[in-house]
């Protein structure tokens, strides 16, 4: 493309409407007016961050540099008034010293152009940001003028200071973020990790990824199940489940079972080492189940039950056996949503009719 059909192009419009015919469908719906209004108000911010002076309005700058270069020197947090405008001095929490250390290594590797630079970036994201997260309403319905005042009043908000290098620049880019990802990009947010401690032998949520979330205004128990619902570290301690009651230790002990006899009646049949082990699981459940309801303080009868509640659901049983779900918590669901029934009170009563149909 020589460059004379390329001005012609920009000239004629011709470009700018075959990358809008590149965007994605959701995006159609604004008009090709505010699109471009758009592009162009984000380009001319960008111009301004790259060509304004950092030094004509930001005096705060230099003490955020003196406090970055003291991070990467001192191997320190900077908490003194000296690298603030506190008054009167004192030691104060220095929450943007992040922003500080990277500020300090910008202007020691690339000068005063690379802080330039810095804040142009920064603008650029936090405003493309937003301009994506308003137009992926995706809202045919959606106002046009009111997605202009919205663009235009967020434009306008962050253009008011971003001539300062300041650590809002970072709060607000992060905090839209944030918000983008929660809003439209939900996979994208991983879950905290999970660290359980559990206090009841009886569900094995130790050790999988799965839970229940009740709604008991609609009456309603839904399973959910995620890879990243699994917990990083357990640490089960049967000394912490010794204060539970006896019916508790009961109910605890049906749950564990049913979880096994689920997988047990409803697998492939061909797996007689799952099935051996799935055996050893409920016949060392029978065994310290009593003992542990009989005597809450049998330590033993405590550590056994807990184990066997943790290897009853976490796949080691039911591995390579093609277990088809868990029909009996699918049936008990239904009864304690819509009856004042303890979960696994509910499975004793219907385990033992669903085995016998399995």
């Amino acid at each position: 493309m020589n460059l004379k059909y390329f001005l012609e192009q920009i000239v004629s419009g011709n470009l700018f409407r075959e990358w809008l015919a590149t965007l994605p469908v959701k995006w159609q719906h604004l008009p090709l007016y505010l699109r471009l209004y758009a592009a162009i108000l984000i380009a001319a911010g960008l111009l301004f961050q790259l060509s304004y002076p950092i030094t004509l309005s930001d005096s705060d700058m230099w003490y955020h540099l003196d406090g970055g270069r003291y991070f990467w020197q001192q191997g320190a947090i900077p908490n003194h008034s000296f690298f603030s405008f506190i008054e009167p001095e004192r030691v104060f929490v220095n929450y943007y010293w992040g922003f500080q250390a990277l500020l300090a290594k910008t202007h020691e590797y690339w000068g005063y152009q690379g802080l330039l630079v810095l804040r142009a970036l920064i603008f650029a994201l936090t405003t493309l940001l937003a301009y994506r997260f308003i137009i992926e309403h995706g809202n045919l319905k959606f106002p046009v003028f009111l997605f202009l005042l919205l663009f235009i009043a967020y434009f306008t908000f962050i253009e008011g200071r971003t001539a300062n290098l300041r650590p809002h620049l970072f709060s607000h880019l992060f905090i839209l973020l944030f918000i983008y990802i929660l809003e439209r990009r939900p996979r994208w947010a991983p879950a905290l990790p999970l660290i359980t401690v559990p206090t009841l032998a009886a569900t094995g949520s130790e050790m999988n990824c799965g839970a229940v979330i009740s709604n008991e205004a609609s009456q309603e128990k839904s399973f959910v199940q995620a890879e990243c619902l699994y917990p990083r570290v357990a640490l089960l301690d049967p000394e912490l489940t010794m204060s539970v009651p006896k019916d508790q230790t009961a109910y605890g002990v049906c749950d564990l079972i049913t979880h096994i006899t689920e997988s047990y009646f409803n697998g492939s049949g061909d797996t007689p080492i799952q099935d051996r082990f799935a055996e050893s699981v409920i016949l060392t459940a029978m065994e310290y189940g009593p003992k542990a309801i009989a005597d809450g303080n049998d330590l033993n009868a405590r550590a056994q039950v807990q184990w066997a509640a943790t290897v009853a659901l976490n796949g080691w049983i039911n591995s390579g056996s093609g277990s088809a779900g868990y029909p009996v918590h699918m049936i008990e669901h239904t009864v304690s949503a819509f009856h004042d029934i303890t979960h696994a009170a509910g499975l004793a009563i219907l385990n033992p009719a669903w085995m016998r149909f399995a």
